[in-house]
This record gives structure tokens, C-alpha cells and sequence, in this order.
């Protein structure tokens, strides 16, 4: 096993701070463009172009340790090593790098002929700007789901494939395609995307290449299926951006299939792709996955964070998916119109990355994402149950995006019926600290701080007690919790102050979904009756557009401060 270096030597840091002052005292913006060996003086241009802080490596050890460097100060990190440096061991060291660092990593293999090189990096530059130039913002195709699996425009089945394919053809700004593929060609319904079709395909294979027979004059792999319609080119594929989710979508230098075999680098070569996020390996997704991530590319997350956080997906084995491309590249901002293709000027319009989120009222899906991520992350867990259950509330959620209530009440149900834990397995913890005392026994309480795997800047505290267990769930600094919240035994009601909190409230008792558990009542009701003995555990949960909370109850007044549990 090959042993990852991540110590810094002092030659390291001084160079890099060197750098970072150039860069201060130029006003240059983006993530650190790192070239590797013989590629370092492309990249040193790349980043000239850009305005981008550089830095030049020997070998590909030195390219990982950078990435430190680049989580401390830059925000993401663009590699750029020859082709045949880039294996698969290089490749699963920087994702899983990455990952470990929360760091959007991308890669740019350059091939041997200086000239083609160049011309990538060239073509890099120029689409590199987040210009509008197709009509279309934002495609989706699931070839496991015949229906689309969010009424939304844009999003396609397996039974919609013909429709899907003339849009790609019109052209959109980012396609998501989660479809069965080996690097050369992907199904889509009733037709093929394949690398064999048009002007750029490659040539005829040679000896000692590594190809599918049909790239060396044999047979077609398809020839004994029955019912395609057409197979289209990598020319058919107009998008600046692209995401693969499917297995094998790219080799590296020691995989099965030569670069020049690759649809996915094919692509890269062409006159619309920027970057590509595609598989190393065999890899399963879910259609929810899919409408995720092509929501996340509309939000504004970078091409480099959306690979994070679907590698995020499984913090075990190695990372699957790797970004092809600048990790910076960007939607152009919501409302843009369409405008005629050109080779942008690359440092015209500054890079806007998925670091810092968008006001609220700019972000309706939000919760929506969250829950559907939150499903991914509980069936990679093996929790299939609360993973089955979340997805279904954020499809419903989807398909009434502006109806609160529905999501609201959707997560209600689920919070009422998982374990009391069930959503920590979503979150890593972040750091405790001992905060007051428990109001029903007086111990030590102990408060944590999580952050969700996926959504880091989704946070959340925890209070617990050693005797009783949680006391509350709740999100990070949140306002819109219910607060003095207590158990009335004279009239068995459980209350709470209500002030202008919104959203939705329900008490369950012990055991969770019993059968006597309370239809959810209007936050603003301000009480309601507990279910069930009155000597029982009772939870207080609440929602308020998808954010929710959980809330030990006890009797009589509220703790200090106003916080009951």
C-alpha cells in the first residue's frame, strides 16, 4: 500500500507563502492551480490567465501535499499533470485527499504532444468564464426511472430518452446523466451516446493502446441489442458542464481504456465541455442523487463540490468520482440570458464558488436537498428504512415546493418514527463543551456541535445528559425553536411559548410511532396534549420549512434561561 505524505517541510510553506503574497498584492482570486512535472509551465499560464495563486511540483507526492496548503488559504485546488502520471493510485489520493480535507480537487491529465496540450489548456481558459452560451440552464436523465423523477422542466426518464437527446443536442448549460456506461458509450433509453459516431471519434487503434474491440475494427459490443433507435457522437453532447454518473466514466493512465478511448476526455477536446464529473469505477446511484446534484449545480455549487460531496456520500474505500476539469467552474448566475458562443475572456467575470450560501428567499430547495442527501448518506449506512422514508419526503416536498407545510408535515412523521438518534449518523461532531444543567435531574449537561457529511455548513447542537439521555436537537443558532417548553400533569398538556414561532408541532411519547401519536398542530397553538401515560419519555419535535427540532419534555417550569432540554 502506498503511503500518503501529508507533512509540510518549511520549503513548502515558504514557497506557497510567497506565492499567497503575490497574490494578495495582485488581487488574484480562485483556488491554487498546481502543475505537476513537465506540465508546470501550462499551468503556470492557466493560473496567469486567471489570476490565480500558482504553485510548480516535481512529483505527484508533492501535488498531494499541496492540497493542505490549498484547504488553509485557497479554497480548492486545480492539478495539472502530464497524462501518463496519472494513474489510478494518483488519481484515488487526491480525491480521497480531498475529501479528508473538505477540498473541491480537480485534474486536468495534459497528453504527451506538446501542441495538444497546449490546446487544452488554451480551451481551458477560454470556457472557463461562466458566459451563458446554450439555451437550455440545466438538464437531468435517469435511465433507471421511466418517469421523471421530479416534476420539474428539465428532468427526464428512461420513457422521455428522445426528448432528453434534442435537448442535448439544443444545448444546456449543465447535463447531470446518471445512466449504465463504460467509458465509451452510455445508454439512454432508446439511444446510444457513443464515441464511435462522429468527427471525434478517434483513430483506429494500435498496437499496445488499450481500446474496445470496435475502436480496433472489430464488432460493435451492441450489435446483438435490438430496439435503439439512434446512436449520437460526442458532438451530440452540447454542455459546459457535464456530471457522469455512471461506472467507469473515466480511466485513468493504467485503466482498461487509453484517454484518446474515452468518451468523457473525448469531450474535453471538443467545442462545449468544461468539465466533466465521472467515476473511477463500478458505483451505484439513486435517481434522487441525480435531481441532488443537478440542484446543487443550480445553486450555484461548483463542479469541484459537487464531486466532494457525492465522494462525501461514502466516507469508506476510496473516493469514486473525480472532476475532469477546472474544480471552479460555475453555472452562470441564475436569470442569465443566452448569448452567442465565443471564447470568453477567461478573468473578465470573477468565479463565484458554493462556499458562502445564498440568501434564504434565493434558495427554496434547500431543505429539499438536504433531505435527499440525508437519504443517500442513511442507505449508504445501511439505515434502508429512514433512508426510504426521507426520500419520500423530499419527493413530495418537490413535487409542492412552495407548500411548506407538506414538508414540514412529511418530516414530522419520520422524526416521530426513527430512533432518537437516527439523524447523528447524518452529521460528524465537531466539539463539545459542558453547557448548564439538566432540568430534569440536575446533572452536568453536555452540549455538541455537529456539521452534516454533505452540507458542511449545515449545523446543528445537541444537548445531552448523561442520565436522560438527549435533550435537544436542534439547528445551530437557530431561532425558530420552541423555547420554555414543559409538561403540565394537571391538564396532561405539554407547552410551550410561542412568540413567532412558525411551522409545525407534535409530542411523541416513548416508543416513537405508537399509534398515539397526536396529529401535528400549528406551532402557534401553543400546546397539546401528551400522549399516552403521563409517566412516560415525551419528545417535543417541530418543524419549520424542512429545519427541525427535537426537544425532551419534563415537568414544571422551563430550565435556566428559558431552554427546557
Amino acid at each position: 500500500m502506498t503511503r500518503i505524505v501529508t507533512s509540510l517541510t518549511a520549503y513548502d510553506i515558504n514557497l506557497v507563502m510567497n506565492e499567497l503574497k503575490l497574490r494578495s498584492a495582485t488581487g488574484r482570486t480562485g483556488g491554487l492551480v498546481i502543475g505537476q512535472g513537465s506540465a508546470g509551465e501550462l499551468a503556470r499560464g492557466y493560473a496567469e490567465a486567471l489570476r490565480r495563486p500558482f504553485l510548480a511540483v516535481e512529483e505527484p507526492d508533492q501535488a498531494l501535499r499541496a492540497l493542505d496548503l490549498a484547504a488553509a488559504r485557497d479554497g480548492s485546488a486545480f492539478v495539472l499533470p502530464a497524462e501518463r502520471e496519472l494513474g489510478f493510485r494518483e488519481v484515488n489520493a487526491l480525491m480521497g485527499r480531498g475529501r479528508e480535507l473538505n477540498l473541491p480537487v480537480g485534474v486536468l491529465p495534459l497528453p504527451a504532444d506538446p501542441a495538444d496540450a497546449a490546446a487544452l489548456v488554451d480551451r481551458a481558459v477560454a470556457l472557463h468564464a461562466p458566459t451563458p452560451r446554450h439555451r437550455h440552464r440545466s438538464l437531468y436523465y435517469t435511465d433507471f426511472r421511466r418517469t421523471p423523477p421530479a416534476e420539474r422542466p428539465g428532468v427526464y426518464g428512461s420513457a422521455q430518452s428522445g426528448e432528453f437527446i434534442e435537448q442535448l443536442r439544443s444545448g444546456a448549460e449543465a447535463v447531470v446523466l446518471h445512466s449504465h456506461g463504460n467509458g465509451a458509450d452510455f445508454r439512454v433509453g432508446e439511444h446510444v451516446l457513443c464515441l464511435q459516431v462522429d468527427g471525434l471519434k478517434p483513430a483506429p487503434a494500435q498496437a499496445g493502446e488499450h481500446f474496445l474491440p470496435c475502436q480496433g475494427g472489430g464488432p460493435c459490443r451492441l450489435d446483438h441489442k435490438s430496439g435503439f433507435q439512434a446512436f449520437h457522437g460526442a458532438r451530440a453532447v452540447r454542455a459546459r458542464l457535464l456530471v457522469l454518473l455512471s461506472c467507469s466514466a473515466y480511466q485513468p493512465h493504467d485503466g482498461l481504456l487509453g484517454a484518446r478511448f474515452q468518451l468523457s476526455q473525448q469531450l474535453l477536446r471538443g467545442a462545449h465541455v468544461a468539465g466533466v464529473v465521472a467515476s473511477t469505477r463500478i458505483n451505484h446511484g439513486t435517481p434522487q442523487l441525480g435531481v441532488a446534484v443537478a440542484q446543487l449545480l443550480q445553486e450555484g455549487a461548483s463542479l469541484g463540490e459537487v464531486a466532494l460531496r457525492v465522494n462525501r456520500l461514502s466516507a469508506q474505500g476510496p473516493a469514486s468520482y473525480v472532476c475532469l476539469g477546472d474544480p471552479d467552474l460555475v453555472l452562470p448566475p441564475a436569470g442569465a440570458t443566452e448569448r452567442p458562443a465565443r471564447a470568453p475572456v477567461a478573468a473578465a467575470a470573477p468565479v463565484r464558488t458554493a462556499t458562502t450560501p445564498a440568501p434564504a428567499a434565493a434558495r427554496p430547495w434547500q431543505s429539499t436537498l438536504d433531505l435527499l442527501f440525508a437519504a443517500e448518506f442513511a442507505a449508504a449506512t445501511g439505515s434502508a428504512r429512514l433512508s426510504g422514508r426521507l426520500a419520500e419526503a423530499a419527493v413530495a416536498a418537490m413535487r409542492a415546493p412552495t407548500n411548506a407545510t407538506r414538508l414540514d408535515t412529511a418530516q414530522l412523521r419520520i422524526l416521530a418514527a426513527a430512533p432518537e438518534e437516527a439523524w447523528q449518523q447524518l452529521c460528524l461532531p465537531t466539539g463539545s463543551r459542558p453547557d448548564g444543567r439538566c432540568p430534569g435531574c440536575g446533572g452536568q449537561a453536555t452540549e455538541t456541535a455537529y456539521a452534516a457529511v454533505l452540507h458542511p455548513a449545515y449545523r446543528r447542537t445537541v444537548r445531552r445528559c448523561a442520565v436522560h439521555g438527549l435533550l435537544s436537537d436542534t439547528p445551530a443558532g437557530a431561532a425558530n425553536v420552541p423555547r420554555g417548553v414543559r409538561h403540565d400533569r394537571a391538564d396532561g398538556l405539554v407547552r410551550w411559548d410561542t412568540g413567532q414561532l412558525s411551522g409545525w408541532c407534535t409530542v411523541v411519547g416513548e416508543g416513537g410511532d405508537s399509534g398515539r401519536r397526536p396529529s401535528p398542530v400549528p406551532a402557534g397553538a401553543g400546546s397539546q396534549r401528551v400522549p399516552g401515560p403521563t409517566g412516560e419519555s415525551v419528545t417535543l419535535c417541530h418543524t419549520a420549512a424542512g429545519a427541525f427540532s427535537r426537544i425532551r419534555v419534563f415537568t414544571g417550569a422551563p430550565g435556566p434561561g428559558g431552554r427546557h432540554g
